[in-house]
């Protein structure tokens, strides 16, 4: 009666996170074709922790990826990883067996975070970029009436050049290993390559890191 009970809790929960995904699909948390690969994941890749090994692998490009967007997108990805972290909350609630039994689900809720946090600072620093840009733009001089019939002759008028823009804050990196908020704030980002958690022989999980590439 028991397997029963776990087959059924079992198909529940896939149901369950098939109904999550394609809401965050709606909220534009992952794009149609991610949410195509996640299904195919989770029916012929190793169900649910198929799925959710490469939801954690989406939720890491997310994040690289902020840095190339305007302060628009940024707010976007804020809201979506936002409605993302509700949602996936509300799914580990109603499963709480998804929480004890698949690390990858645990990972990638931490990166949602790590979205969130990183795309809220991104923009606010935008936004800082664009005002002490427009503040340092030359204004025009007021035209002068000449009250004199005569021509006056052309006055020589000069313009303040415009402070060039502060440079990328990105820096170059040697470390052997780098967790995903390090990786973001690397130039040398193609020096390194991703390594999936995996869980250790004693039972220690351990997180996703970046790793420098063996011929670097």
């Amino acid at each position: 009666m028991s397997s029963l009970r776990q087959h059924f809790q079992r198909i529940k929960e896939i149901v369950d996170w098939s109904w999550t995904l394609a809401l965050l699909c709606l909220i534009g948390y992952i794009t149609l074709g991610q949410l195509v690969q996640l299904y195919w994941a989770m029916l012929f890749l190793g169900g649910l922790a198929g799925s959710f090994g490469i939801f954690y692998e989406f939720s890491c490009q997310k994040l690289a990826e902020l840095d190339s967007l305007n302060a628009y997108e940024l707010q976007k990805a804020n809201v979506s990883a936002y409605s993302a972290k509700i949602m996936l909350r509300e799914f580990a609630n109603r499963n709480p067996r998804i929480t004890n039994q698949f690390y990858d689900f645990v990972q990638a809720n931490e990166q949602v975070n790590n979205v969130i946090e990183k795309s809220h600072t991104s923009f606010h620093n935008k936004v800082y970029e664009q005002r002490q840009k427009t503040q340092q733009k030359p204004s025009q001089p007021p035209r002068k009436r000449q009250t004199s019939p005569r021509p006056s002759s052309p006055q020589r008028v000069e313009y303040l050049k415009p402070t060039p823009p502060k440079p990328s804050q990105l820096r170059r990196e040697s470390k052997l290993r780098l967790n995903a908020i390090e990786y973001s704030r690397i130039s040398n980002q193609s020096d390194y390559e991703f390594v999936r958690g995996y869980m250790k022989k004693n039972g220690t999980p351990v997180k996703g890191y970046y790793r420098r590439k063996r011929n670097r």
